[in-house]
């Protein structure tokens, strides 16, 4: 048999092309992107197109009835993590409005967050430090540690900016709602 290149390249691209394509498509479905949008908004959004993210999907909800910059605090780990965590804090997996009244406790009408004093979207008041003490890449809201957006995020966020938290306390690295 004397194959050349072009009947070659005819076999091999279906074979090589149709997995790519079906693993382009579940990572555009899961909500993946390779570029991570500098608008918080955008981000949650993006964000919220995975199947499984509770979290980021009632984020959006509540980012539908609010206007303005925002603040965003996420956990910095996956969404089925973040799900498991949800549904370990009910022992349930969270009604909508549960979901909801989590993803208020951690949005803030902000551009950035900024030293000092920091309301939620349910009114809770946490206080705001940044560069601490052992880390001047940390900052930390309550009792949550996140990492610091690069200079040029936080001077691009007039929009506002997603902090994402790396050091839990307390077993969770989200804030919960107020009772």
């Amino acid at each position: 048999m004397n194959f050349n290149v072009k009947t070659l390249l005819f076999i091999l691209a279906p074979v090589v092309l149709l997995p790519l394509l079906f693993v382009l498509a579940y990572v555009w479905q899961a909500g993946l992107d390779l570029h991570s949008p500098a608008n918080a908004r955008r981000w949650v959004n993006v964000c919220a197109r995975s199947r499984e993210d509770l979290y980021c999907k009632a984020a959006a909800r509540v980012l539908r009835g609010t206007s303005g910059p925002i603040v965003f605090l996420h956990p910095n780990k996956g969404d089925h993590e973040i799900t498991a965590d949800l549904i370990r804090w009910k022992g349930h997996p969270p009604t909508r409005e549960e979901a909801e009244a989590v993803a208020r406790a951690n949005l803030f009408a902000a551009p950035q967050l900024r030293e000092g004093w920091a309301a939620s979207l349910d009114g809770q008041r946490r206080q705001v430090k940044l560069s601490l003490p052992e880390s001047r890449h940390l900052g930390q809201v309550g009792q949550l540690r996140f990492g610091l957006p690069a200079k040029s995020a936080v001077e691009a966020a007039r929009e506002g900016t997603v902090y994402l938290v790396t050091d839990p306390a307390h077993q969770r690295d989200f804030f919960l709602p107020a009772e």
